[in-house]
């Protein structure tokens, strides 16, 4: 079963991907909700990488870059408990 997926960039230079969870209930108003961020990375590549490199089963991402990306509370909160990645040091 796919994921959704969304690379976003904060601030500059600093990016993230929030990854819906495997099992997250799939009519769920919010699917990131029920999902992990991973980051920060210092560009949309290596953050890119590491998801190829590491997560299975993404459809597609959406990518928001600094200067279209808009405070969210969800987005925040996720940002705040990211889990470093295992594999970026290899890029």
């Amino acid at each position: 079963m796919s994921r959704e997926c969304l690379f976003v960039e904060p601030k500059l230079g600093q990016w993230f991907y929030v990854l819906e969870e495997s099992n997250a209930p799939k009519d769920a108003w919010d699917w990131r909700e029920f999902s992990t961020a991973y980051g920060p990375f210092p560009d949309d590549t290596k953050a890119n990488l590491d998801l190829v490199a590491s997560r299975a089963n993404v459809s597609g991402a959406e990518i928001i870059a600094n200067d279209a990306y808009q405070e969210d509370p969800v987005l925040v909160g996720l940002f705040a408990s990211a889990k470093p990645s295992g594999v970026m040091d290899r890029y």
